[in-house]
Formats: structure tokens, C-alpha cells, sequence
């Protein structure tokens, strides 16, 4: 009892990296991220509320100060698991096939779906049913500012576009579609681009 008053008193906390290497358990899940931008933040706010009644707690760790090229998930899952984290949500990982003893999930990979438990993005369907909802309000010059090529996201959402225009009996203009690369100044030189011309689109996906 004395013990434990001291520990209240003082504000005591068990070193997690001791208590990992005695239980073999921390009480952690990771959220591996390439770098903090809007979409990893969306992302961390699910899980930090999907842990927030729960034992466990969130740690978020970005792979980008070790030069997030592709790898970088098997580069932090060895430096986390097994003393760090418990689990780990991969977010847009570039590979899905990192070995690891502890239980991983990925959301949108680069590379659409894999082995491991993935969560997918319908971007193909949110592609199409938003072009669908331009072309219901009357809009036929639909411009198409697309995302990283390099991404399945990308592709399914630009295809998600044609296939809309196709369905409605219009031509896929060229002209109409520009790169953003989920980059906000290439978004905006872009879009600057397609509304300084003489036929500019009247709506934007």
C-alpha cells in the first residue's frame, strides 16, 4: 500500500521498453505513415477514436526522416515491433509484403489490395458518383484534375471519371484533364491552366 501511494504521489509510470521485454506486450498500436499530411491526419483521428475506450494507446510514426522511398514500412516495422508496438495500421503503404510477428493492417496501398487484411478506398465508385453528380446538375465541360500516376487510387478515380462521361454519351476531352498529384501547387497551376483558357470547364472533379 505504501507502494502504491508513493506511486500515486509522485505520478510513477512503468517504462514501456521494460515492460515490453518482460511481457512481450505494450499496450501500443503503431500507425506507420510516410509523411503527416491531410490524408495520414484523417486517418490517425479514426484510429485515435477507435482506441479511445480501449487498454491501447496510439503511437504515430513517420517513416519520412528515413527517406520514405519504397521499403521504408520494413525499415520502421523493424525498429517498432516487438518492443514498441503491438500492431501496426500501414497507411498508403508502397509495399504490403513486410515479415513481421505482430498483426498488420494497410490502408490504400499504392498497390491496391494485398495478402495481408487491407482497407480499400472505393475510388473508382466515389469517382463515378461524382462525376455522375456534376453531369445530373447540367455540367458537360467536367475538368479532371488527377491524382499521383504512380497510385491504384488514381488510376480507379480517373477511370471512374471516364467511365461517367462515357455512360452520359460525351467525349473524354484531353484538355481537360490536368495533373494535381495530390500536390496543392500543382493542383493550383493546374487549375489556373484550364481556367484561363478560352473554353474553360464549368466544374471541376
Amino acid at each position: 500500500r505504501r507502494v502504491l501511494d508513493a506511486v500515486r504521489e509522485l505520478g510513477y509510470e512503468s517504462s514501456l521498453v521494460a515492460s515490453s521485454m518482460r511481457a512481450r506486450r505494450t499496450g501500443v498500436i503503431g500507425v506507420l505513415l510516410a509523411d503527416f499530411e491531410p490524408f495520414s491526419a484523417e486517418i490517425l483521428k479514426g484510429v485515435g477514436a477507435a482506441v479511445h475506450d480501449t487498454a491501447f494507446d496510439l503511437l504515430a510514426y513517420s517513416g519520412s526522416h528515413q527517406g520514405a522511398g519504397e521499403g521504408w514500412e520494413r525499415r520502421s516495422l523493424s525498429r517498432l515491433s516487438g518492443t514498441l508496438i503491438d500492431a501496426a495500421i500501414m497507411v498508403t503503404p508502397t509495399i504490403v509484403n513486410a515479415a513481421t510477428e505482430i498483426p498488420v493492417v494497410a490502408v490504400d496501398p499504392h498497390t491496391g489490395r494485398a495478402d495481408l487484411p487491407t482497407v480499400e478506398s472505393d475510388s473508382f465508385g466515389g469517382a463515378l458518383t461524382a462525376t455522375r453528380h456534376l453531369l445530373e446538375l447540367g455540367h458537360r465541360r467536367i475538368s479532371f484534375l488527377g491524382g499521383r500516376p504512380d497510385l491504384r487510387s488514381a488510376g480507379l478515380r480517373d477511370a471512374g471519371y471516364r467511365r461517367a462521361l462515357r455512360d452520359a454519351g460525351l467525349p473524354v476531352d484531353p484538355d481537360l484533364i490536368r495533373p494535381g498529384l495530390y500536390e496543392w501547387q500543382t493542383t493550383r497551376d493546374s487549375a489556373r491552366v484550364l481556367l484561363a483558357g478560352p473554353d474553360r470547364p464549368t466544374a471541376v472533379f
